[in-house]
């Protein structure tokens, strides 16, 4: 059986497990059942909080990409990417296959297997509801492209598609997909752009905490 990415980690010690700590690098990590972020889920819808949900993951995303970028030492974006869906898919996204991918400009993916629908209701969505995915892959991919990303779920399985289709691209991608606005619907991103251009331009883990307020700030006035 071929090894994933997370095995090759501890297999080399890059990635630990010991004393209650799960470690890679200088960061932390902590392993979550599906049915917690399927109810976070579930509880955003309900609240009409979904685009909260997507900007945390997006912080979490551009956070998890940096942390793999440093401790492996990447710098090519397809190397980027690529180890960057694999640490995600062995986090337990589900299974990933790209349709197509354009360095600067857009990553076209889909995952199969979903783990969170299993927990959710289907009977009550009817639009798209992987803003978790959608959020984190969006941030992470904002190291792949170079600028900040945002992910539009073109196909989700909730609503009865055979898998989930997303497109990661730069806001230019997105306008000349006619997917801009669409993005700015889903996620008020009217709300959050100044946020995302600050972390893009000076997050690091030394004022990560620092960032991580200024997210709490702004969820509540959004």
């Amino acid at each position: 059986m071929k090894k994933t990415l997370m095995l090759k980690l501890l297999a080399t010690g890059k990635l630990s497990i010991s004393e209650g700590q799960l470690t890679f690098g200088n960061a932390s990590f902590n392993l979550l059942p599906a049915v917690f972020l399927s109810t976070l889920t579930e509880k955003y819808h309900d609240d009409g909080e979904l685009h909260k949900l997507y900007l945390i993951s997006w912080l979490w995303g551009y956070d998890t990409v940096q942390t793999v970028k440093q401790n492996l030492g990447l710098e090519e974006p397809e190397e980027v990417y690529k180890v960057g869906m694999d640490f995600a898919q062995d986090m337990g996204i589900g299974l990933y296959d790209t349709h197509d991918y354009h360095p600067g400009k857009y990553t076209s993916f889909k995952i199969e297997s979903n783990p969170f629908f299993k927990h959710m209701n289907r009977e009550k969505y009817e639009e798209p509801i992987d803003y978790m995915i959608a959020g984190a892959m969006a941030g992470g991919g904002s190291h792949v492209h170079e600028d900040v990303c945002q992910t539009v779920e073109l196909k989700c399985m909730i609503v009865g598609n055979e898998v989930c289709d997303f497109l990661t691209g730069t806001q230019e991608e997105l306008e000349e997909r006619g997917l801009w606005d669409d993005a700015q619907e889903r996620y008020q991103l009217e709300k959050m752009l100044e946020f995302q251009r600050d972390v893009f331009e000076n997050y690091q883990k030394s004022n990560s905490e620092e960032f991580v307020h200024k997210l709490v700030e702004l969820l509540d006035e959004i």
